[in-house]
């Protein structure tokens, strides 16, 4: 034993290993040595994606069972009518300006129309326009003139 090194330790009972015993310890084999450390890495993983797997469907059944019992209900707006005259100036809607004619402009600044992400078609946008009183509108649809177009052929009618 003249190359061997006795290895100190802390322990007053435990007993001392020479370099050589503490080599033979570790000469395991590739798989023994990290066989042991990928399977414990494999379960953990397994777990946690379990977990996920578990918590997503949770979220999923709560979702799906909230959207069928309160549900989102899509209205058909296509036989809707407006019979109703209405004079936003009857109800004490007043001009800024006092100096102003009776030839006042009364605007809807914004609309859309079914030829885009409105709900009601340009004939039921002017009549529903002319029944809340207004004399001008603006149909603002996204991407497209159609329905602005529409609208007007069927205002000069």
């Amino acid at each position: 034993m003249s190359h061997d090194i006795l290895i100190q330790n802390n322990h007053q009972n435990a007993p001392q290993k020479s370099l050589t015993e503490l080599e033979s310890d570790h000469a395991l084999s590739f798989k023994d040595r990290y066989l042991p450390l990928v399977k414990s890495f494999l379960l953990l993983s397994l777990k946690r994606l379990s977990t996920f797997i578990l918590f997503s469907l949770c979220f999923i059944v709560t979702f799906l069972s909230l959207y069928s019992s309160i549900g989102f209900n899509s209205y058909d707006y296509t036989k809707a009518t407006f019979d109703w005259k209405y004079d936003p100036r009857a109800a004490g809607l007043k001009p800024f300006d006092s100096n102003l004619t009776e030839y006042n402009i009364l605007l809807d600044a914004h609309s859309h129309t079914t030829s885009s992400d409105g709900r009601l078609s340009p004939k039921q946008l002017i009549d529903i326009s002319v029944s809340n009183g207004y004399n001008a509108i603006i149909v603002s649809d996204h991407n497209t003139i159609n329905g602005g177009i529409l609208a007007h052929k069927y205002a000069k009618v």
